[in-house]
Order: structure tokens, then C-alpha cells, then sequence
């Protein structure tokens, strides 16, 4: 009841998809993909304000994601959300680049 899958389509096809929980009042980000032919068209900003825009609805406090620390254009996107760095995962992912610990705190 706390993990949703939500998609993006745009003209019939899917553009993207986020996953995300919320759990206690923390909205925690699994995964946001855009489709190669509909990068850089917002997708993913639409599909970020979509969730907290549901999360609004049931009180979330603050919400959490791991981020390549390498994908700068996922990090300036989460940024302009209101994201901030709070910590690094050495080695988090399975190649060992390491990510980026961002938080939004929603006041």
C-alpha cells in the first residue's frame, strides 16, 4: 500500500515512469527514467511535481533519493525541487560510482 509506480505517456507512448514510497510522512524515491526520445522535454520534473503533489495530500514531511554523483543533469533537476546534498554512499552502485544522498524537507 505504500510503493506506487507511476507513468508519464505523452502522444500514446511512454515518455517516463517514477517509483516511489511513503511511507510515515517520507516520500522516498526509487527510480525516475525518461525515454531516450523524450529527454530533456521535462519529463521528469512533471513526474517529481506529480508525486509530490500526491504526497501533499497525505502530510509527507520530507522526501529522500540516491543519485549518481556523476549525473549532474539529475542532480540540477532535483536541486531545482528544493533538494539539498545531505550525505554520500561510497561505492553505492554496482560499477562503485558513488551517490549523492539528497533531501527536500517539505515546510
Amino acid at each position: 500500500p505504500c510503493a506506487r509506480i507511476d507513468l508519464c505517456r505523452r502522444n500514446g507512448e511512454l515518455a517516463g515512469f517514477i517509483c516511489w514510497w511513503l511511507v510515515a510522512g517520507e516520500v522516498q524515491i526509487q527510480n525516475v527514467a525518461t525515454a531516450p526520445a523524450f529527454r530533456r522535454q521535462g519529463v521528469a520534473a512533471c513526474l517529481l511535481s506529480h508525486v509530490f503533489e500526491q504526497a501533499r495530500g497525505y502530510g509527507f514531511e520530507s522526501a529522500w533519493l540516491e543519485v549518481r554523483v556523476g549525473n549532474t543533469p539529475a542532480i540540477a533537476l532535483y536541486e531545482r525541487f528544493g533538494f539539498t546534498v545531505v550525505g554520500r554512499r561510497a561505492g553505492y552502485y554496482a560499477d562503485g560510482e558513488d551517490a549523492l544522498v539528497m533531501c527536500l524537507r517539505n515546510s
